[in-house]
This record gives C-alpha cells, sequence and structure tokens, in this order.
C-alpha cells in the first residue's frame, strides 16, 4: 500500500512538474517567433544592396544563428540567414577567399532547409539561385512546382533555363505557365517577358515570340502610352516584318516616346532661365511630333509660372484637340486642374467635365 501511494505521489509531482513546463515552451515559442520577427526586419532594414550596414547586418546574423541554434527546424530562418551570409559576400567584400566561405556558408543553409523539409516549395526555389549546374535547378524548380504548381517565379525560371539547355518547347510551356499563373508585379515583369521573348526571336519561334510581345500590351493597357512606347522603343521591328498588325501597333505607339531632343533643351533651358528659348524648343516638339503628350503640359506649366494663363490654356486646348481617345482624354482631365480656366472658357472645361463623366458611366 505504502509503495502504491508513493508511486501516486509522483504521477502528482509529474503532472504539476508538466502543467508548469508546458506554459514555459509555449511561451519560448512565442519568443522566439517575435526574435526571428525582429531578426528578419533587421536584415530587410540592413542586409541588401538598396540598405547596407555592416553593423546592424551583423546583428541580424547573430539573432538568426541563434534561432537555429533554440530551433533548428525552423527552415525560415535558415533562408534569410542564408540571403544575408549571400548579400554579405558582395556588399562587405575583404577578399576572395571571405567571399567564396561567405556563400558556401549561405548555400550550405539552404541545402540543410531543404533537407528539414522537403515539402517547402520556397527552400527548393531558393537553392536554384545558390547552384551554378542548369541540371540541379531544372531538378529543384520542377520540386518547387509539384509542391505548388501555382509557383510563378518557378515556372518563369524553368522556362529561362530549359532555354538554356535548347528545350524550346518545354521552355514555351511553362512560360504559358508562368503567364497565367504570375500576378503583374509593373516593369520587373515586363522586362522579364521582353527578355523571354527576345530568346524566342533568336531561336527563331517568331510566332511564340508575338505571343509574349501581346499579353506585354495586354497587362499594360492601364499604364501611360509612354510607359507602354518604352517598353518597345528598341525592338527591331524588321524581325517581324511579317506581322503586319502587331509592327502597326508598335509604330503607333513608339510615336508617345521618340523624338524628344527638343524636349530635351526645352528642359535644359528652362532650368537654366532661358523661358522664351526654352518655349521656342517646346513649339518645335509639339511641330515634330505633336503626340507625345507631355510637351502640351510642361508648356503649360511655364506659361502659368509667368503668369500667362491665356497661353497656358491654349497649350491645354491645343492637346485636347490632338488626343482622340477619350479614356485617354478623360485620364488627363482628371490629372489637370482645369479650373483655374474657368474665368477664361467655361465653355471647354464644363465639356470636357461633361464627356469625362458620362464617359465612366
Amino acid at each position: 500500500m505504502k509503495k502504491y501511494l508513493n508511486l501516486n505521489r509522483l504521477t502528482v509531482i509529474l503532472v504539476i512538474l508538466l502543467s508548469s513546463i508546458q506554459p514555459s515552451m509555449a511561451q519560448n515559442k512565442k519568443m522566439v517567433a517575435e526574435y526571428y520577427k525582429e531578426a528578419s526586419r533587421i536584415f530587410q532594414e540592413s542586409c541588401t544592396s538598396e540598405n547596407y550596414d555592416q553593423k546592424l547586418c551583423d546583428q541580424a546574423i547573430n539573432k538568426l544563428e541563434k534561432i537555429i541554434a533554440d530551433d533548428p527546424k525552423r527552415t525560415d530562418a535558415y533562408l534569410v540567414l542564408a540571403k544575408a551570409y549571400w548579400n554579405k559576400s558582395f556588399l562587405d567584400i575583404k577578399s576572395q577567399q571571405d567571399q567564396k566561405m561567405l556563400q558556401e556558408k549561405a548555400a550550405t543553409l539552404v541545402r540543410k532547409a531543404v533537407n528539414i523539409d522537403p515539402n517547402n516549395a520556397e527552400a527548393a526555389y531558393e537553392l536554384t539561385f545558390y547552384t551554378q549546374d542548369p541540371d540541379e535547378q531544372i531538378m529543384l524548380l520542377r520540386k518547387a512546382i509539384k509542391i505548388n504548381p501555382k509557383h510563378s517565379r518557378a515556372h518563369g525560371d524553368l522556362a529561362r533555363v530549359l532555354m538554356k539547355k535548347g528545350k524550346v518547347d518545354e521552355a514555351i510551356k511553362e512560360y504559358r505557365i508562368h503567364l497565367q499563373v504570375n500576378p503583374y508585379r509593373g516593369t520587373q515583369d515586363v522586362n522579364n517577358h521582353i527578355l523571354f521573348a527576345r530568346l524566342l526571336s533568336q531561336s527563331g519561334r517568331l510566332n511564340e515570340s508575338i505571343e509574349i510581345y501581346e499579353n506585354v500590351l495586354d497587362l499594360t493597357k492601364e499604364e501611360s502610352r509612354f510607359e507602354r512606347c518604352q517598353y518597345f522603343k528598341s525592338l527591331d521591328l524588321e524581325t517581324y516584318s511579317a506581322f503586319k498588325e502587331f509592327t502597326a501597333k508598335i509604330q503607333k505607339l513608339r510615336q508617345y516616346c521618340t523624338k524628344l531632343e527638343h524636349r530635351d533643351r526645352a528642359i535644359q533651358l528652362e532650368h537654366q532661365g532661358k523661358i522664351d528659348e526654352a518655349i521656342k524648343e517646346l513649339q518645335l516638339q509639339i511641330k515634330e511630333n505633336p503626340y507625345y503628350e507631355n510637351s502640351y503640359f510642361i508648356l503649360e506649366d511655364i506659361y502659368k509660372s509667368t503668369g500667362q494663363m491665356d497661353k497656358a490654356l491654349d497649350s491645354v486646348k491645343k492637346y485636347f484637340e490632338i488626343e482622340k481617345d477619350p479614356v485617354e482624354r478623360c485620364k488627363q482631365y482628371r490629372r489637370l486642374n482645369l479650373n483655374v480656366y474657368k474665368q477664361i472658357d467655361k465653355q471647354f472645361v464644363d465639356k470636357l467635365k461633361s464627356d469625362c463623366e458620362n464617359e465612366k458611366k
């Protein structure tokens, strides 16, 4: 009986001990999570090419190393620490040996993350940046896509690696998926699409190249015509001479960002205080290329700054005479403060307002 009582007491003691340990373990996890959040913040603020601070970056590295020591299965910490070492190898170079050591350290950390969590698509994807072996890159990218079929960056990168390997049909298939699942993020995406389209062109796949360019035109339809023009400014249209409809579209678009020599000279002259000469250059610019819309508005600003409101309004009116696209007209109407011209020409301002209110409906 005594022995039974002793065991019973021991059980009670263990229950008490466990109940006191469990909250502390949960509390520890919470502390590690907060510690990781702080380390990631310091990394973002001090370990990138845009914002590098050696002392703070080392602080982030120390924190991340402690997190991994406390929780060796924390793959997110491995990945951020690897990036910190990798960036440091370029931003804080002491010798080639040191650089190589940091890069190897970074690669080892990412490989550990992949081994710890084989189902982590991001870890597999990240490892592709730390290996130069195209076959291993393909294997890792396929693995990331298998885990996450909508991993847009993996589809895009796989397409590019396959192109380098000469597997053009497979590359086209992957890039089409990339376009389907990739959320549009602006200029960087456009540049990537155009680069891939050029690779297709170099491989003689002009139809598929046009397909990518048309996709870019669709993705950027909400951007200004000047910005869209810039994307296609250097495109060699001779290569696509057989595609009349496409080349006509690009030639029309190019009106909005080419032949700007007078504009450039006008801006220089304005900065030098030579206002009359700047005005003459802008007038020549409009004559040379009436489709470059900013000429009208630069001229408007100069006239307004010199108190010549009649001439400022004339410049605005000339733009609206040239511009026939109702969407573009209303875009500019909403951007400009035309109420300042009501005293000069109320009918003109009210007509634009009415047109654009109806267009919005």
